[in-house]
């Protein structure tokens, strides 16, 4: 499954979401460190939705 990865710029820090997933979403310092978080984000919530 493909997912739609939003980062932006914002009053000098770095925003990031999955679009097609509520919740899922992080800040950060840089666009690495966000880009990294989601990935992180979206791998527990996958988990999550595995065991129910």
């Amino acid at each position: 499954m493909q997912y739609t990865k939003i980062v932006k710029q914002s009053d000098g820090r770095w925003i990031g979401w999955i679009k097609e997933i509520s919740g899922v979403n992080t800040q950060g310092r840089s666009q690495a460190d966000v880009e990294s978080n989601l990935e992180e984000a979206l791998e527990l919530v996958l988990e999550t939705y595995e065991h129910l």
